[in-house]
């Protein structure tokens, strides 16, 4: 079984009743960051799908590794077994932090721009949206 994100589209018209929206700021790659979802984090699927296959490469953890960090080990719902950053930090939870946090820098050297730095400014825009979408894509392209 796979798990696969369901997107629904908003359905236009009146609500009497309240409606709840959220609204998170780079979702996808907190989500990575904070579960530290990386291949470099990866110990496999618990019950290995084809003789041990992880992607492309047959992988068979240790099990005294595993006994030695059961308690740090996060279950995804489709079955695979990820370590905690307590164990180790991920190499993509690392580089989302700094993807993230270079786009912070950007749009606060935004606000302190004057009226008249309007091509500036606009290249603040293109910068901080790039670094958005690298930030935002990294989750499908992951194939998380």
């Amino acid at each position: 079984m796979e798990c696969l994100p369901l997107v629904m589209e908003p359905e236009s018209g009146f609500y009497a009743d309240p409606v709840v929206v959220l609204d998170f700021r780079s979702l996808y790659p907190s989500m990575i960051i904070a579960y530290n979802l990386c291949f470099s984090t990866c110990l496999g699927k618990v019950a290995p799908s084809k003789a041990n296959t992880l992607g492309v490469r047959s992988f068979s953890p240790d099990p005294s590794v595993l006994q030695s960090v059961k308690n740090e080990i996060l279950l995804t719902p489709n079955g695979v077994m990820y370590v905690s950053s307590k164990v180790c930090k991920g190499i993509m939870p690392h580089l989302l932090e700094e993807i993230l946090s270079t786009r912070i820098m950007v749009k606060q050297a935004m606000k302190r721009l004057s009226p008249s730095q309007k091509i500036l400014h606009r290249i603040f825009i293109a910068r901080q949206l790039a670094l958005k979408l690298i930030a935002n894509v990294t989750y499908g392209y992951t194939a998380a």
